[in-house]
């Protein structure tokens, strides 16, 4: 009614109308203040609508925090002398693949050890990295898996802070 932009409302009353002429529904949308001065009115039906914000920008922008998050910790990893790290780096490769910022480029057979080493590739760098395969054990896909799980719950906690 009174032209108010309803983009501002989480929540706002809306309701349809008859138009006994022609058998049209039309619907309504009011701010809670108009809703008010037209409550008691005979609608053909009325409830609460949810306005969801179409905040597509923010969501890449935190995807894209995400990812270079990912990607530093799996830089940092690559250099460290953690006891899990080539079953950390194994994991964050699959996640980074999925994430797009890899690509899966096969494997090769490490000529020293006879096991399977996956190669990825690194989207915008091309750079390729060499993992060795990681038969995971039920405890160590756990804790890898819990790892990842709590550094991107920090992340995510710092983000919206």
């Amino acid at each position: 009614m009174c032209g108010e932009p309803l983009n501002r409302l989480d929540r706002h009353p809306s309701a349809l109308t008859s138009d006994d002429e022609n058998q049209v529904l039309i619907r309504h949308d009011y701010c809670p203040e108009c809703w008010a001065k037209v409550k008691d009115h005979p609608f053909f039906c009325r409830w609460i609508a949810k306005r969801f914000p179409r905040d597509t920008d923010s969501k890449r922008i935190q995807r894209q925090s995400t990812n270079q998050y990912l990607l530093h910790l799996f830089h940092q990893l690559q250099h460290s002398d953690d006891p899990n790290r080539t079953a950390r780096l194994f994991i964050l490769a699959h996640l980074l693949l999925r994430l797009r910022e890899f690509n899966w480029c096969g494997y090769e057979i490490d000529p020293d050890t006879n096991k399977r080493v996956l190669v990825f590739e690194k989207v915008r760098s091309r750079n390729r990295i060499h993992i060795p395969e990681v038969k995971f054990t039920d405890e160590q896909l756990a804790e890898a898996q819990n790892f990842v799980d709590e550094i991107l719950k920090k992340h995510h906690q710092s983000s919206k802070e």
